[in-house]
């Protein structure tokens, strides 16, 4: 698990888990922006998770560079 002491590198696919994701489109996801601290970085995918009703996984790379923050804030949101 990827934390302050641990972090993610740049490049590197990681996981998000959320709730109230919205609407599903055609696909079954749910368009997304996401940001790790104040960068954005690109969606790779946003889907619910059958087995947890509720529960959304979202796949991100997490970009370069570390913006004004130390990329300890995570900010999702859906755009469809």
């Amino acid at each position: 698990m990827n934390g302050s002491s641990n972090p993610a590198a740049a490049g590197s696919v990681v996981q998000i888990y959320a709730t109230g994701a919205g609407s599903l489109d055609s696909s079954g996801n749910v368009p997304v922006s996401v940001y790790l601290g104040d960068l954005p970085a690109q969606g790779l995918a946003s889907v619910p998770l059958s087995q947890y009703p509720g529960l959304w996984q979202i796949n991100a790379i997490v970009p370069t560079g570390r913006g004004r923050s130390t990329l300890r804030r995570k900010t999702w949101q859906a755009t469809g």
